[in-house]
């Protein structure tokens, strides 16, 4: 896999940034695999065609704050047809913490 970016830093806006950047350049989102221990200790990887990955820390899931509304806003610029229009009719936030793959086809799965 080639690294094509990573923030360490856990805040939501960098994160979203960085993936609105990597949208406009054109690269087509595969999955999200997200690597949860708390809400405060979630990383997750997004995975692009040609296995380019971007490691965000910005992101959370489980509770319906800024980190969980910033990965439906992440995945919704990738893929706004898969992913409901209303974060509240998602599941990020009602994710128990711990090891998530989210797909295009097959939304959230644990890994």
């Amino acid at each position: 896999m080639e690294t094509i970016g990573i923030d360490r830093d856990g805040i939501t806006q960098i994160s979203l940034d960085a993936l609105l950047k990597i949208h406009a350049d054109g690269e087509k989102l595969k999955e999200v695999r997200i690597y949860s221990t708390s809400p405060i200790e979630t990383v997750c990887e997004f995975e692009f065609e040609g296995n380019k990955v971007y490691e965000a820390s910005g992101f959370s899931i489980g509770y319906g704050g800024e980190g969980p509304h910033g990965l439906w806003i992440a995945i919704r610029t990738f893929c706004p047809n898969e992913m409901s229009p209303n974060f509240w009719k998602t599941q990020i936030s009602q994710l128990e913490q711990g090891y998530w793959r989210w797909t295009p086809d097959k939304g959230f799965v644990t890994i």
